[in-house]
């Protein structure tokens, strides 16, 4: 399967990482940007769009390589414990369903509602 992007990107000389979804564990720039976010929020004064673009826009400047450096390693250190972690999948009984003789898709009530009585007509 090819995606548009993908292709786009490849032209440009780029390439594209595609991360789990619902696992921000797994990605690093999501560390970074809770950074910002996080430093927008704390610097917030008036809540006017003015005021928290420049605010946003001097977080991201403060964004460092050290930062970046952090969060890619976090994220190995995270990955890496979860190879080692295979406990996890030694609990986990698999499910074997046994199915006898008189096990059928039919029911055994002849079509007749069981315990259901019908309503008086009031």
């Amino acid at each position: 399967m090819s995606y548009i992007i993908d292709n786009t990107a490849i032209k440009a000389g780029s390439i594209l990482f595609r991360f789990p979804p619902y696992h921000c564990e797994f990605n690093p720039t999501k560390l970074v940007w809770a950074k910002v976010k996080n430093g927008v929020a704390a610097d917030n004064i008036n809540f006017k769009l003015t005021t928290v673009d420049a605010t946003f826009r001097d977080k991201i400047k403060q964004v460092t390589a050290e930062d970046w450096r952090k969060s890619i390693q976090r994220r190995m250190d995270v990955e890496g414990k979860l190879r080692l972690d295979t406990s996890a999948s030694e609990r986990i009984q698999p499910i074997i369903i046994q199915l006898e003789e008189d096990d059928t898709d039919e029911s055994d009530d002849g079509g007749e509602l069981c315990g259901i009585e019908p309503l008086d007509d009031a």
